[in-house]
């Protein structure tokens, strides 16, 4: 394929069907940790700005006296903005430790957004209740998302212009 764009969305199709079934097949085994971690690093940070919110962690639910319970899914580990993003750069040429360097910058992008959405989550559904599934359906994807799709533009673009030889 001579096409470099027809070549890239070849490839980032391949590699996104690729990673939707591995995360299907061993998903069930990787997801329940990730969520857990998820739940205690969000109860740490309520608990380290609010400490009169007393979050406490039984399985996958954030909870405390003043706030309504937030169960946190396999749907909520991010798992898919990764895949989008992951997919994304292998599928753009590049010198595999920058795709490397990439992909590790990846993991805590999307690590970081997702916590921060699981608590804005939390205090939006405790201050604004009347607007908790409209802020969760339509802005928190938002939080994962649009980093991502940032990161990548600008990984790109500075693999283009050259500006990064290693990283």
């Amino acid at each position: 394929m001579n096409n470099p764009i027809l070549r890239f969305l070849a490839l980032f199709l391949l590699l996104i069907g690729a990673c939707i079934a591995a995360e299907r097949a061993w998903g069930h085994l990787i997801s329940p940790g990730l969520t857990h971690c998820y739940v205690l690093l969000s109860m740490v940070l309520v608990n380290l700005v609010t400490p009169h919110e007393a979050v406490t962690v039984h399985a996958a639910v954030l909870s405390s006296a003043t706030t309504p319970i937030i169960e946190v899914t396999r749907e909520c580990d991010g798992m898919t903005s990764f895949i989008l993003l992951a997919a994304s750069l292998l599928a753009t040429p590049a010198p595999v430790l920058r795709t490397c360097l990439g992909l590790i910058a990846s993991v805590l992008l999307v690590g970081a957004c997702n916590l921060a959405r699981i608590v804005a989550l939390f205090y939006a559904f405790k201050h604004i209740p009347q607007y908790d599934e409209k802020i969760h359906i339509f802005l928190g994807p938002l939080v994962l998302m649009l980093p991502t799709l940032l990161f990548f533009l600008y990984w790109s673009r500075r693999k283009q212009h050259g500006n990064i030889s290693a990283a």
